[in-house]
């Protein structure tokens, strides 16, 4: 009788993750959406099992989002769940939910910091994300952070190529960034 409830548990989760998954995608594509930023923030504070659940869409999301704005908020709401990397989801064997998901998180910054007409304010987001997923990386062994630093570096500086003099309000975040990639790559 009990694999009836964990049955039922287990379609309970998949739908609240499928009615979350899709709330998430028009709420980064769509105008005047009913869920609010900070909603969101709550849900992968309080539930970071669920969070991690959807974090391919919030990932997806980093560079698929309606404007820069929204894409700096899928980097803060992607920042959120890093803390609570060792919570299991579902992911590799008793292994962080964060490992699997590296190479399309690092492909995602890394598109979101090349991509041409992104105002400096609104990259502010994923400087931070970067910072804290190098730091976040660092403490699992079995992820690839080199590979990582090494994406990040080049994103980077094309970034501050193609900003020119405007990349001088978020060079300190540059810095500690590179400072990070520096420490990992030693």
């Amino acid at each position: 009788v009990s694999g009836g409830a964990d049955g039922a548990a287990g379609e309970l989760t998949s739908g609240v993750v499928e009615l979350l998954e899709a709330s998430l995608a028009r709420f980064y594509t769509q105008k005047n959406c009913r869920l609010h930023t900070k909603l969101v923030g709550e849900i992968l504070r309080r539930q970071p099992a669920l969070g991690w659940r959807v974090a391919p869409t919030l990932i997806k999301h980093i560079t698929a989002a309606r404007d820069s704005f929204l894409c700096g908020e899928a980097c803060n709401h992607v920042e959120l769940l890093l803390p609570h990397g060792n919570v299991s989801a579902g992911g590799a064997a008793g292994g962080s939910p964060l490992v699997p998901l590296l190479p399309a998180i690092t492909t995602e910054i890394t598109g979101l910091l090349r991509k041409p007409g992104v105002r400096a304010k609104h990259l502010q987001p994923p400087l931070k994300l970067a910072q804290s997923l190098l730091r976040s990386v660092r403490s699992l062994p079995q992820s690839d952070s080199t590979a990582l630093a090494t994406a990040l570096a080049s994103a980077i500086e094309a970034m501050r190529a193609t900003q020119g003099n405007a990349a001088r309000s978020i060079d300190t975040q540059c810095q500690k960034v590179l400072s990070l990639i520096a420490q990992v790559q030693a």
